[in-house]
Parts: structure tokens; sequence; C-alpha cells
């Protein structure tokens, strides 16, 4: 505390925030994911009153079609990284 005189106190307020902390205590923890194939199932045709249905694919980095393996991608922004904000305030004496 800085004391200007006997009857009034001014003084420093620090404080630290830590947001997304499991992200901060290990860094595959607190990462939302979003869909990117929600539809696994794909209906095709339907004959005589029967439908016909295909499990959906998905293409490769080297082009090729396989069936679906990945609904759901890890998500890049700045809400899923741990952030540290910190704040000082002065207090004018009372």
């Amino acid at each position: 505390m800085i004391y200007i005189n006997k009857h009034k106190k001014n003084n420093f307020q620090f404080r630290a925030d830590i947001l997304n902390f499991t992200n901060f205590i290990n860094k595959d923890w607190g990462i939302s994911q979003r869909v990117i194939n929600a539809n696994v199932l794909n209906f095709r045709a339907a004959t005589a009153n029967v439908p016909f249905f295909q499990l959906a694919t998905q293409t490769e980095d080297d082009g090729t079609r396989i069936l679906i393996k990945d609904t759901f991608q890890k998500n890049a922004s700045t809400f899923d990284v741990w952030q540290a904000q910190f704040t000082l305030r002065y207090i004018f004496g009372k």
C-alpha cells in the first residue's frame, strides 16, 4: 500500500486469470470439435418400398476414396487455446 497521508490509503490490486485452464495443463484437453460429416449413411434409392443406403465416403489427401473414418475435426480458434490475462488496478484513497 502507498500512503499519501495518514488518513487516505492508496493501493494497487493485481489479478491474474487463466482462460481454458485444462488446455494449460495438457495441450490435448479443452479443445472443442466441430462436425465435418454429419451423415454417416446416405440414402440412395428405394425399390419396391425397400430403402437403399450407402455408407458415406471421404477423400484422402492422395485422392483415394475410403469409407468415412473422421466425423469430427478439432477447431483451431482462440477459444481452444489457453490464455492469460493480467490486471493491475490502482485504487484511490478511502
